[in-house]
């Protein structure tokens, strides 16, 4: 005959699906966008060039390797 489950595995089982439900949440809220069109593209690429200069972002910075090697570089 099967024993009713014992209280402190009950516990264990409530916080365990109420971590796996806390996890599961994360993420982003809301439906995925699509992706894009090139009439999209081409709309952002225009809106970009008529800004005016106040607006206007800076070019970000080129991505420069680091000069010296990292911990883990062997690994790879």
């Amino acid at each position: 005959m099967a024993r009713p489950p014992s209280p402190s595995a009950v516990r264990a089982a409530v916080l365990v699906l109420i971590v796996a439900l806390g996890l599961g949440a994360c993420g982003r809220r809301g439906r995925l966008e699509p992706p894009p069109t090139p009439e999209s593209i081409a709309a952002a690429e225009k809106a970009k060039e008529s800004k005016s200069g106040i607006h206007k972002r800076a070019p970000n910075p080129p991505i420069r390797p680091p000069q010296q090697p990292f911990v883990l570089d062997p690994i790879l």
